[in-house]
């Protein structure tokens, strides 16, 4: 096999101190300079600028339902599930939720009963396709017979509508701009969403096999998540200037007339109860947006707090940043429903499953299956274990390729959907899941731990070469993993010896044969053998305090060496402490 190692720079993510991994669901904005409030990092690589983050995260947060009263009262959850219900949308007779979730990774729609049970997925998630294509925001025609969501299955941001049963769903935007956020009017005949195709993003009306579209904002100011009032006859938006806080407005839809809602100095998110009394919406206070439902007479507020009110199904607690998102009210105004999930805490770090739903893990170079350190970072090129019915979906997410790795079912057994590479090696990869939870189903695998076949672990008469300072596995997108000191020896091992002034690595082959794999010369060069590696001159990453060349025993993954002669590289202290030296000013 011809394994290609990608000029990755040397990283230092996984050595400790739990990363911003979020990886949120992707949604619409005016500008790439608008920005609504303030964000963990991203860490999905390039995105197109039109699409901005709203908290809805499918990595760090599992977000569930809860129902509420309009008083505030009867706080309910109707899910505990790592599986990230949201976006709910109420059924116009009152008997269903339509929302979106992760499944396997993958945000698809489902409907449930208004007490949390009897889910039924509508549509089964794209295999072959990234998790980063969704399926959301469901709004439901006012005779219930068909649901309208946005969508970028097909590469970019639409509409689609579908019958309530997930049959024929269809495109009815067909626009290279962006469109999301469907709202379907009272009478049946329209439908509002968001659209870019002006500049920026504004909210226009179409019918709804997606013709005779009409503006109904414009200007300098964004105007996105419309939803109507119960005649029909106006839309409530939030409206943000570039820099400055989201605001809620009311605009007619005949004479286009905008209307400040002086419920609050700012908010977003905003949903009227169906006799109008009130509103739902997200205000945002003290630096983070909270759910709160006014008394438009009164002008009364009342607050939700998920960790203070809780009282059925779950109840959040812990020190991670509350997020509060997309309010339904049920058709009778009695309450509403809406979804809450709590980020990771800034003052841990690291969280164990299932306080995170996912777990990473890295794909070995002959199939091997090799799970992250405690509060690695989410880097390029990992696994995600999603849950899956009952077992997990090994979800790949780029940058190389895209798509689900691999199942692993109820019964443990592992099966391949997608290898990365054509022609991948798969003679270590394991048939068999090996690990399970007290019902007998798949278990989250301990941290540092490696699934591979039986027939990928060495005979016992492999020993180490003399001189070894330590060992690591090849990974399938070139980087190295540094295993426990307790895991067995498999056919991918590769030792680290010395080697007159540095060291070298040397593969450990199948028939205990050992060979150089790769040289690290005094000056940082990294020269391999012939077959392995063609493409640009990578330099070792971690010196001592002489600037040498030395070896350091990470924790977690790291990368053979860095693309640059000139990067500035890691110094490795004799206590063996890291230390990144500045670059000298010019």
């Amino acid at each position: 096999m011809n394994i290609q190692l990608f000029s990755i720079r040397a990283r230092t993510a996984s050595m400790g101190g739990i990363a911003a991994t979020w990886v949120f669901l992707l949604l619409l904005t005016g500008s790439a300079s608008a920005q609504i409030f303030k964000l963990p990092p991203i860490l999905t690589g390039p995105r197109p600028t039109e699409l901005m983050i709203f908290p809805l995260t499918h990595w760090s947060t599992s977000h569930d339902l809860y129902t509420v009263n309009a008083d505030g009262t009867g706080l309910k959850a109707l899910t505990d599930t790592p599986e990230n219900e949201c976006h709910p949308a109420w059924s116009p007779d009152g008997k269903q939720i339509a929302f979106a979730h992760a499944k396997g990774g993958h945000i698809v729609i489902a409907v449930m009963n208004t007490d949390g049970g009897g889910v039924r997925d509508l549509m089964e998630p794209d295999l072959s396709q990234s998790v980063e294509r969704i399926n959301c925001t469901p709004a439901w025609s006012p005779d219930g017979r068909q649901i309208a969501f946005g969508t970028n299955r097909d590469g970019n941001h639409e509409i689609y509508v579908m019958g309530a049963d997930g049959s024929d769903p269809h495109n009815i935007t067909n626009n290279p701009a962006a469109d999301a956020f469907p709202a379907w009017s009272p009478d049946g005949k329209r439908i509002a969403f968001n659209s870019n195709r002006s500049g920026n993003m504004q909210v226009c009306l179409c019918d709804t096999d997606g013709s005779n579209l009409r503006w109904i904002t414009s200007g300098q100011a964004a105007h996105r998540l419309p939803t109507w009032s119960a005649d029909g006859t106006k839309l409530l938006v939030t409206s943000q200037v570039a820099h400055e806080m989201p605001v809620l407005q009311v605009v007619d839809v005949q004479s286009l007339e905008k209307t400040p809602l002086d419920i609050a100095e700012s908010g977003m998110w905003g949903a009227w109860s169906p006799d109008e009394t009130h509103i739902a919406f997200l205000e945002y206070e003290e630096g983070s947006l909270r759910l709160a439902v006014v008394d438009r007479a009164t002008k009364t507020s009342v607050q939700i707090d998920v960790d203070k009110d809780a009282t059925g199904g779950r109840s959040e607690s812990g020190n991670g940043q509350p997020e509060y998102s997309w309010v339904s009210w049920a058709p009778d105004g009695k309450k509403f429903v809406f979804a809450f999930g709590r980020g990771p805490s800034r003052n841990t770090s690291a969280l164990d499953p299932p306080s995170l739903p996912y777990r990473l893990m890295y794909l070995g170079a002959h199939g091997e299956l090799f799970t992250a350190s405690p509060g690695a970072g989410l880097n390029a090129n990992d696994l995600r274990i999603a849950p899956l019915d009952g077992g997990f979906a090994l979800v790949h997410t780029g940058p190389k390729w895209s798509g689900t790795y691999a199942i692993v079912h109820p019964d443990c057994r592992i099966e391949i959907v997608t290898p990365p590479f054509k022609d991948f090696n798969l003679s270590s990869a394991a048939e068999v899941w090996s690990y399970r939870n007290d019902k007998g189903l798949p278990a989250l695998p301990p941290y540092k731990s490696i699934i591979v076949g039986d027939q990928a672990h060495l005979p016992p008469g492999s020993t180490p070469p003399e001189g070894m300072l330590g060992r690591i596995l090849l990974c399938a997108d070139g980087d190295y993993y540094w295993p426990s000191p307790q895991a067995p020896m498999i056919a991918n091992t590769i030792w680290v010896v010395k080697w007159n002034d540095t060291f070298q690595f040397i593969r450990e082959t199948e028939n205990s044969k050992q060979e150089v794999y790769a040289s690290v010369y005094p000056n940082r060069e990294i020269v391999f053998a012939p077959n392995t590696y063609t493409e640009t001159k990578l330099y070792w990453g971690y010196v001592d305090v002489n600037e040498k060349p030395v070896y350091w025993q990470g924790n977690g993954k790291g990368s053979i060496g860095a693309n640059s002669e000139g990067q500035i590289p890691i110094i490795v202290q004799p206590n063996g402490t890291l230390e990144l030296v500045s670059p000298p000013i010019p």
